[in-house]
């Protein structure tokens, strides 16, 4: 069952014109590699974009990824996105940190590395059995790892990112 997914960088301020070296994200760009190609794919990055309504958001899953400071706005679109019956994931420091308390809000959660569980998720989404709780851990052997699908990063950083070790 092929579906739609909505990536998002949940954020309180919009930093497009805040920092002149605003340097692209790239873990739901990994994400989106390990995403069957038969899915539809769309982003919504609130740090150089605008604001997502969430009552107007379209998808099967929303997957986000968001740092300490940007937890209150993205546990604030997951318990909206869970009333509108749309299943959300969230991963990233801040939720591998307290997995407790992110799950009060998601519907699943990934702690530590994405990579090695995401494929597991998408299936388990796909067959109505999605866990609660993902842990890829912390050690993933870089040659492992695909290259992040760039059509999912913004077009409005100033730069490019790349990871060069991981952990």
């Amino acid at each position: 069952m092929a579906g739609r997914i909505a990536f998002v960088y949940p954020s309180l301020t919009n930093e497009l014109y805040e920092s002149a070296l605003l340097y692209s994200p790239l873990a739901l760009a990994y994400m989106g590699a390990y995403t069957p190609d038969d899915w539809k794919k769309d982003m919504y990055d609130e740090y150089v974009d605008n604001w997502i309504d969430p009552s107007e958001l379209k998808a099967d899953l929303v997957a986000m990824s968001a740092f300490t400071p940007n937890m209150r706005r993205a546990y604030y679109l997951a318990d909206k996105f869970r009333e509108r019956g749309i299943k959300t994931v969230c991963g990233g420091a801040h939720v591998s940190a307290l997995p407790d308390e992110a799950l009060e809000h998601f519907d699943s959660v990934v702690i530590g590395e994405g990579e090695p569980v995401w494929p597991q998720l998408i299936q388990d989404f796909e067959q109505g059995k999605l866990k609660p709780v993902y842990d890829g851990g912390v050690s993933v052997p870089i040659h492992d790892i695909k290259l992040p699908d760039r059509d999912l990063v913004h077009p409005a950083y100033h730069y490019p990112s790349f990871i060069t070790s991981k952990g």
